[in-house]
């Protein structure tokens, strides 16, 4: 039962890491990803969770992989992938027409830069715009593992004096 306390205390600091370096890095238009971000705590197991997109935000995406060509020769009348880069920009605040002038700027930059762009990192707080998983790790996991140790260290001498006081 020690061990679920340990874990659910060490899986909601690493929750709240993750989501502060999600909003440092830029990454909270919608709060979406942060909030979906979620640590559980099953049979002594501590696995996480979050939307699958918040690995493209972690990882990025090469330029190769941008699924827009840049020539205006698709077979379809309409791209999936601009058509969520208009919504992202009226999000932002942006009209419609700005809005998809917009998409297709930022579509043959990512198609040149890949995701996330240069011109990016002035949404963010710490200009950075990936890698948020490994930075938050790096910045609470001595916390973590100081906790776990703490936790351990006061089982053992709970559990010495207990042997201590029987043989006496």
């Amino acid at each position: 039962m020690k061990t679920q306390i340990i874990l659910n205390k060490a899986i909601k600091t690493l929750d709240n890491s993750f989501k502060r370096e999600l909003i440092k890095q830029g990454h909270s238009l919608t709060r979406s990803l942060e909030n979906s971000i979620k640590g559980k705590v099953s049979n002594c197991r501590a696995e996480g969770y979050m939307l699958d997109y918040g690995f493209i935000v972690n990882n990025g995406i090469k330029a190769d992989r941008i699924p827009f060509s840049g020539r205006g020769h698709s077979n379809s009348k309409t791209s999936k992938y601009i058509n969520a880069l208009t919504a992202y920009f009226i999000t932002r605040g942006l009209p419609e027409n700005e809005a998809k002038r917009a998409a297709f700027a930022t579509a043959n930059v990512q198609k040149k830069e890949g995701m996330s762009t240069s011109g990016s990192k002035k949404y963010s707080r710490n200009k950075q715009r990936q890698n948020f998983l490994d930075n938050a790790l790096e910045n609470v996991g001595p916390k973590v593992d100081k906790m776990f140790l703490s936790e351990m260290e006061n089982i053992f001498e709970k559990e010495f004096n207990k042997q201590k006081n029987e043989l006496i």
